[in-house]
């Protein structure tokens, strides 16, 4: 979900200026420094007032600026993360992502204050389905 995001801020930046929006760089787990990297640099290109289609080689050339952000972008793949979300991004869809995105951010807000989800913990869950699943290709 996260390539979908970054994809649809990609392609049209003034997403992020949208009153119903309120994205955060903290929105993006620390798991996924590609993501991290990628949104601070639309987040800023966008807050100046860019409104146009942002290419791959516009937000490195701003990552430039950011030597460390730049050597975590590259350490963690970050062109490859790019050229993939500007294939998953889909604007129309751009409302579900979003909301996507924001629930898991939510989720790992409450685990990391210590509230226990139970069947809402997306992690367990997501285990939980994959062991099932594999425990009817065994069977």
């Amino acid at each position: 979900m996260y390539q979908q995001v970054i994809g649809c801020l990609m392609k049209d930046p003034s997403l992020l200026q949208a009153d119903a929006t309120s994205l955060t760089i903290d929105d993006f787990g620390k798991d996924n420094m590609a993501a991290r990297a990628c949104f601070f640099a639309l987040n800023n290109l966008a807050s100046q007032g860019y409104h146009k289609e942002i290419s791959v080689q516009e937000l490195e050339g701003y990552l430039e600026n950011f030597s460390k952000v730049k050597q975590a972008y590259n350490r963690h793949g970050g062109r490859d993360f790019l050229c993939a979300s500007l294939e998953k991004g889909n604007i129309e869809h751009y409302p579900a992502y979003y909301k996507e995105l924001k629930k898991y951010s939510l989720f790992r807000d409450l685990l990391d204050h210590g509230y226990d989800l139970g069947p809402y913990d997306y992690i367990h869950v997501n285990t939980m389905e994959r062991e099932k699943e594999a425990k009817a290709r065994l069977a």
